[in-house]
C-alpha cells in the first residue's frame, strides 16, 4: 500500500465559537481533550498485524481512473482484515487494506472499497476520520460523502475554514479501537465504529454507508454530524478489535 506524502502537515487551531460547530460538524469520532497539554505518546505506524480475517476476499481491481472492487463474502467480520495496516494523517490513526480498501488514492481521496461487510467497515472508518484530518476536506466531502443536506452542512463549513484547515486539539485525536457491523444490505450498512480518547476512554458512535457509484459513501445527519450521539463504552467486549 503506497504512502500518501506530506501527511504530517499540521492545521491551525479553530478557536472560541468555531470549535462548538466543529464538535457539531464532526460528531465525536475524532473530538480529543482539547485544553490539555499534549503528553501522549506518538503513535507506532507500524503496529504489529492482526489475526488473519476469517473471510478473506479478492482484492479490489483497479481499473483506470475509477475502482471496480471485486465480489467478496457477504459473510460479517469476526476478525480484521488479514492484511490490516495503519497509517498516520496528522496524528489520527487510518486502518488500511488491500483487500478491502481504500485501494485507490487520487489526491486527498482514498477510495476503492470492497463491495462487503468488511469493506463497509474500512469506508466507515477510513472516511470518517479524513473527512476531518485529510489533506482537502471540500474535495473528500464532494466525493465521499453521499449527496443530501447534511453533505450541505459540511461543505459550507469546511470550504469557509480557509487553507489552514482545522487541527489536532493539544491532545491528539481519538484513535481507533474496534468496529461491530450492526446491519447490512449490498446497498446499505450501518457500522458501530469504536474509539479511544488520549486518555483511554472507549465511546463509538454509529455510521451509515452507502454504495454509490462503485463504492461505499458516508451518509451524514441533515445537521452535518456523522452519528446522533457518542455511546461509552466500559470494554470491547461487543466489538472486534483492530490489534492496535
Amino acid at each position: 500500500m503506497a504512502a500518501l506524502s506530506d501527511t504530517a502537515r499540521r492545521r491551525a487551531i479553530v478557536a472560541g465559537a468555531v470549535v462548538l460547530v466543529v464538535l457539531v460538524l464532526l460528531a465525536g469520532v475524532l473530538v480529543a481533550g482539547a485544553g490539555r497539554e499534549d503528553t501522549s505518546p506518538v503513535a507506532d505506524p507500524t503496529p504489529s498485524a492482526p489475526s488473519p480475517s476469517a473471510a478473506a476476499a479478492p482484492t479490489p481491481a483497479e481499473t483506470g481512473d475509477g475502482c471496480d472492487p471485486a465480489s467478496a463474502s457477504e459473510a460479517l467480520p469476526t476478525t480484521p482484515p488479514a492484511d490490516l495496516e495503519f497509517e498516520i494523517v496528522d496524528r489520527a490513526i487510518v486502518p488500511v487494506s488491500d483487500t478491502y480498501g481504500p485501494a485507490l488514492r487520487t489526491g486527498p481521496v482514498w477510495d476503492c472499497f470492497s463491495h462487503s461487510p468488511m469493506g463497509a467497515v474500512m469506508a466507515a472508518a477510513s472516511i470518517s476520520t479524513l473527512r476531518v484530518v485529510g489533506e482537502d476536506l471540500a474535495t473528500i466531502g464532494e466525493r465521499q460523502l453521499v449527496e443530501n443536506a447534511g453533505r450541505e452542512v459540511y461543505l459550507d463549513f469546511v470550504r469557509g475554514l480557509g487553507p489552514e484547515g482545522v487541527t489536532a486539539p493539544s491532545g491528539g485525536f481519538n484513535q481507533p479501537a474496534g468496529f461491530r457491523v450492526d446491519s447490512y444490505t449490498p446497498e446499505q450498512a450501518v457500522v458501530s465504529v469504536a474509539s479511544r480518547t488520549p486518555n483511554g476512554a472507549l465511546s463509538a458512535a454509529g455510521l451509515t454507508v452507502l454504495w454509490e457509484d462503485g463504492t461505499w459513501k458516508l451518509q451524514l445527519l441533515d445537521n452535518g454530524s456523522e452519528t446522533a450521539a457518542l455511546t461509552p463504552l466500559v470494554n470491547l467486549d461487543d466489538y472486534v478489535a483492530w490489534g492496535l
